[in-house]
């Protein structure tokens, strides 16, 4: 969406931009399906693509 709405060149947006996963929404685990709905009603493509969880240490990768 953004390399076509902003006319941004393809290898521009690999040097400006995270071009792995895409765009995160941190939700409510109760609102990931209805979030996930609502983003794809809205034209854009959206997965849970994991979930956020407390560690010992840092950050856990779940």
């Amino acid at each position: 969406m953004l390399s076509k709405d902003g006319n941004i060149a393809k290898e521009m947006m690999y040097n400006t931009y995270n071009m792995g996963i895409g765009m995160l929404l941190a939700v409510d685990a109760a609102d990931a399906d209805k979030t996930v709905e609502l983003v794809n009603k809205s034209g854009q493509k959206a997965f849970i693509v994991g979930e956020i969880a407390e560690g010992e240490k840092g950050i856990d990768l779940v």
